[in-house]
Protein backbone atom coordinates (compact mmCIF):
# COMPACT_ATOMS: atom_id res chain seq x y z
CA UNK A 1 0.00 0.00 0.00
CA UNK A 2 1.41 3.08 -0.95
CA UNK A 3 0.55 6.69 0.30
CA UNK A 4 1.02 9.44 -1.86
CA UNK A 5 0.48 13.26 -1.48
CA UNK A 6 -1.61 14.94 -4.59
CA UNK A 7 0.07 18.46 -3.43
CA UNK A 8 3.98 17.10 -4.12
CA UNK A 9 2.80 14.15 -6.16
CA UNK A 10 5.45 12.18 -4.31
CA UNK A 11 5.13 9.05 -2.37
CA UNK A 12 4.96 9.85 1.64
CA UNK A 13 4.57 6.20 3.32
CA UNK A 14 4.65 2.19 2.06
CA UNK A 15 3.06 -0.02 4.43
CA UNK A 16 4.14 -3.73 3.36
CA UNK A 17 2.07 -5.69 6.23
CA UNK A 18 0.04 -7.81 3.88
CA UNK A 19 1.40 -11.46 2.25
CA UNK A 20 -1.15 -11.05 -1.12
CA UNK A 21 -2.65 -8.63 -3.27
CA UNK A 22 -3.99 -5.76 -1.56
CA UNK A 23 -7.92 -5.31 -3.09
CA UNK A 24 -8.92 -2.44 -1.38
CA UNK A 25 -7.76 0.62 0.71
CA UNK A 26 -10.05 3.27 2.65
CA UNK A 27 -9.17 6.11 4.90
CA UNK A 28 -10.47 6.58 8.46
CA UNK A 29 -13.27 9.32 8.66
CA UNK A 30 -13.19 11.74 11.51
CA UNK A 31 -15.56 10.07 13.65
CA UNK A 32 -14.12 7.16 13.17
CA UNK A 33 -10.79 8.50 14.01
CA UNK A 34 -12.38 10.15 17.34
CA UNK A 35 -14.08 7.20 18.45
CA UNK A 36 -11.07 4.70 17.87
CA UNK A 37 -8.16 6.99 19.91
CA UNK A 38 -11.04 7.49 22.77
CA UNK A 39 -10.91 3.67 23.43
CA UNK A 40 -7.50 2.56 22.37
CA UNK A 41 -5.40 5.87 21.39
CA UNK A 42 -2.36 7.35 23.11
CA UNK A 43 -2.06 9.97 25.45
CA UNK A 44 -0.79 12.12 22.20
CA UNK A 45 -3.43 10.98 19.46
CA UNK A 46 -6.36 11.56 22.49
CA UNK A 47 -5.00 15.15 23.03
CA UNK A 48 -4.91 15.31 19.04
CA UNK A 49 -8.93 14.62 18.77
CA UNK A 50 -10.04 16.88 22.00
CA UNK A 51 -8.48 20.05 20.90
CA UNK A 52 -9.57 19.24 16.99
CA UNK A 53 -13.07 19.01 18.86
CA UNK A 54 -12.56 22.28 20.32
CA UNK A 55 -11.79 24.29 17.17
CA UNK A 56 -14.87 22.51 15.39
CA UNK A 57 -16.94 23.60 17.98
CA UNK A 58 -15.38 27.19 18.26
CA UNK A 59 -15.73 27.24 14.45
CA UNK A 60 -19.61 26.15 14.73
CA UNK A 61 -20.37 29.22 17.45
CA UNK A 62 -18.80 31.68 15.24
CA UNK A 63 -20.51 30.72 12.22
CA UNK A 64 -23.91 31.28 14.46
CA UNK A 65 -22.31 34.11 15.72
CA UNK A 66 -21.75 35.77 12.48
CA UNK A 67 -25.33 35.16 10.79
CA UNK A 68 -24.73 31.94 9.18
CA UNK A 69 -22.02 32.92 7.33
CA UNK A 70 -18.54 30.69 6.63
CA UNK A 71 -16.98 30.04 9.89
CA UNK A 72 -13.41 31.15 10.04
CA UNK A 73 -10.29 30.17 12.24
CA UNK A 74 -8.99 32.13 14.82
CA UNK A 75 -5.85 32.18 13.34
CA UNK A 76 -6.18 32.78 9.32
CA UNK A 77 -9.85 33.46 8.52
CA UNK A 78 -9.93 30.66 6.56
CA UNK A 79 -12.91 27.97 5.69
CA UNK A 80 -13.45 25.55 7.84
CA UNK A 81 -10.07 23.49 8.36
CA UNK A 82 -9.88 20.09 6.25
CA UNK A 83 -9.68 17.24 8.66
CA UNK A 84 -6.73 14.82 7.90
CA UNK A 85 -7.74 11.02 8.30
CA UNK A 86 -5.37 9.39 11.16
CA UNK A 87 -5.58 6.02 9.43
CA UNK A 88 -5.89 4.27 6.54
CA UNK A 89 -6.93 0.61 6.00
CA UNK A 90 -6.31 -2.18 3.68
CA UNK A 91 -7.81 -5.44 2.56
CA UNK A 92 -6.63 -8.29 0.12
CA UNK A 93 -5.96 -11.24 -0.65
CA UNK A 94 -4.46 -12.82 2.74
CA UNK A 95 -7.83 -12.80 4.43
CA UNK A 96 -6.79 -9.84 6.70
CA UNK A 97 -8.02 -6.14 7.28
CA UNK A 98 -5.19 -3.65 8.88
CA UNK A 99 -5.97 -0.04 9.88
CA UNK A 100 -2.59 1.29 10.32
CA UNK A 101 -1.39 5.35 12.21
CA UNK A 102 -1.18 7.60 8.86
CA UNK A 103 1.66 9.49 10.59
CA UNK A 104 3.89 7.14 12.39
CA UNK A 105 3.06 3.64 10.22
CA UNK A 106 2.29 1.74 12.96
CA UNK A 107 -0.28 -1.03 12.98
CA UNK A 108 -3.33 0.18 15.14
CA UNK A 109 -5.45 -2.99 14.01
CA UNK A 110 -5.16 -6.35 12.60
CA UNK A 111 -8.07 -8.28 11.92
CA UNK A 112 -8.18 -12.22 10.47
CA UNK A 113 -11.71 -13.03 10.23
CA UNK A 114 -12.35 -13.56 7.01
CA UNK A 115 -12.29 -16.85 5.17
CA UNK A 116 -11.70 -15.33 1.52
CA UNK A 117 -10.29 -12.51 -0.07
CA UNK A 118 -11.11 -9.29 1.75
CA UNK A 119 -13.24 -7.25 -1.13
CA UNK A 120 -14.11 -3.66 0.54
CA UNK A 121 -14.07 -1.57 3.60
CA UNK A 122 -16.20 1.32 4.48
CA UNK A 123 -16.40 3.27 8.10
CA UNK A 124 -19.77 3.79 9.20
CA UNK A 125 -21.15 7.29 9.78
CA UNK A 126 -21.00 7.14 13.03
CA UNK A 127 -17.31 6.48 13.36
CA UNK A 128 -18.33 3.56 16.08
CA UNK A 129 -17.59 0.49 13.36
CA UNK A 130 -15.75 -0.95 9.89
CA UNK A 131 -17.47 -2.84 7.69
CA UNK A 132 -15.23 -5.37 5.53
CA UNK A 133 -17.08 -7.82 2.58
CA UNK A 134 -15.04 -10.07 1.15
CA UNK A 135 -15.13 -13.56 -0.75
CA UNK A 136 -16.12 -15.87 1.81
CA UNK A 137 -19.82 -14.44 1.15
CA UNK A 138 -19.97 -12.78 4.27
CA UNK A 139 -20.16 -8.96 5.95
CA UNK A 140 -18.36 -8.29 9.09
CA UNK A 141 -18.76 -5.22 11.23
CA UNK A 142 -15.84 -4.65 13.54
CA UNK A 143 -16.27 -3.07 16.78
CA UNK A 144 -13.79 0.00 16.59
CA UNK A 145 -13.81 0.58 20.53
CA UNK A 146 -13.72 -3.19 21.44
CA UNK A 147 -12.02 -4.42 17.93
CA UNK A 148 -13.99 -6.99 17.95
CA UNK A 149 -16.27 -8.46 15.45
CA UNK A 150 -20.48 -6.96 16.22
CA UNK A 151 -22.07 -8.69 13.48
CA UNK A 152 -21.42 -11.35 11.21
CA UNK A 153 -23.59 -11.38 7.91
CA UNK A 154 -24.10 -13.93 5.60
CA UNK A 155 -24.69 -11.19 2.96
CA UNK A 156 -24.82 -13.60 -0.45
CA UNK A 157 -24.05 -17.02 -1.50
CA UNK A 158 -21.15 -15.89 -3.37
CA UNK A 159 -18.56 -13.49 -3.52
CA UNK A 160 -19.36 -10.25 -1.80
CA UNK A 161 -17.55 -8.26 -4.26
CA UNK A 162 -18.10 -4.63 -2.81
CA UNK A 163 -20.06 -2.73 -0.72
CA UNK A 164 -21.08 1.31 -0.05
CA UNK A 165 -22.50 2.97 2.82
CA UNK A 166 -24.58 5.27 2.47
CA UNK A 167 -22.56 9.03 1.16
CA UNK A 168 -24.92 11.32 3.25
CA UNK A 169 -25.05 8.72 6.90
CA UNK A 170 -28.35 7.52 6.85
CA UNK A 171 -28.47 3.84 7.62
CA UNK A 172 -28.04 1.89 4.64
CA UNK A 173 -25.44 -0.36 3.04
CA UNK A 174 -25.09 -1.80 -0.44
CA UNK A 175 -23.55 -5.00 -1.52
CA UNK A 176 -22.38 -6.30 -5.09
CA UNK A 177 -21.58 -9.79 -5.75
CA UNK A 178 -20.92 -12.05 -8.09
CA UNK A 179 -23.90 -13.91 -8.21
CA UNK A 180 -25.04 -10.85 -9.90
CA UNK A 181 -27.06 -9.31 -7.54
CA UNK A 182 -26.73 -6.37 -5.13
CA UNK A 183 -28.53 -5.79 -2.49
CA UNK A 184 -29.68 -2.94 -0.35
CA UNK A 185 -29.59 -3.65 4.02
CA UNK A 186 -30.51 -1.14 6.88
CA UNK A 187 -28.04 -0.45 9.42
CA UNK A 188 -29.15 -1.14 12.78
Amino acid sequence: VCLYSTQSKRLVRTFNEHDNVVDVVCFSTEKADAVYIEHNGTSDQKTFIKDLARRREQQKVAAELSNGTAPTSNNNNSALEVYQPRFVVSGGRDKNVIMRDVTSGTVALKFEGHENWVQGAAFTSSGKHLVTCADDGLLLVLDLMTKRVSRRIEAHQHFVTCLSLHPLGKPLLLTGSADTSVKLWPCK
